[in-house]
């Protein structure tokens, strides 16, 4: 299962795969900016939802966190509030 979101001026690419070593899904993430450059974002393997939405969700948040970290290194503001 995959899911694409907009945040900022950026896309997120969040897909949930099944955990190969544990019962439970994986996210992997992809950050793309609007110059259409792709960065995946890495997790630790401890990351393991046990239920596929959760597991979307997670990579979202992720995603967002990354995304919020680059405003900040360009000296953008950035939200002090929760992101969702």
């Amino acid at each position: 299962m995959n899911r694409r979101y907009a945040y900022r001026d950026h896309h997120i690419l969040v897909c949930a795969l099944p955990a190969a070593d544990r019962s439970g899904w994986r996210p992997e993430i992809c950050v793309i900016s609007p110059h259409d450059e792709w960065q995946f974002v890495p997790t630790p393997p401890t990351i393991v939802a046990s239920d596929v939405l959760k597991c979307i969700e997670i990579g979202r948040r992720c995603g967002e966190t990354v995304i919020e970290g680059r405003a900040v290194e360009a000296g953008q503001r950035v939200r002090t509030g929760p992101l969702h």
